[in-house]
C-alpha cells in the first residue's frame, strides 16, 4: 500500500490511492484481520514514494 494522503496520479496514467497507517488499522481490524508484520520502504528512484507492507492474519486462522 502507498503510503500518504488522498491520490496519485503516475506519469504513465496509474492513480495510485495513498493510506496512513491507521486507516488502514482500523479497516483491518473491521474485518478480523490482525497485522503480524510490518514495513516500510522508501523507493531510491523517487525518494516521495513509500510503500507499507503488511502481512496479515484471520482471527478465525487455526495455526498448525
Amino acid at each position: 500500500m502507498k503510503q500518504g494522503q488522498g491520490r496519485q496520479e503516475a506519469d504513465d496514467g496509474r492513480t495510485f490511492y495513498l493510506w496512513g497507517r491507521e486507516d488502514l488499522d482500523r479497516i483491518f481490524n473491521a474485518h478480523g484481520l490482525i497485522c503480524l508484520a510490518y514495513s516500510v520502504q522508501t523507493l531510491l528512484v523517487r525518494k516521495t514514494d513509500t510503500w507499507m507492507s503488511f502481512v496479515l492474519k484471520s482471527r478465525g486462522t487455526v495455526e498448525k
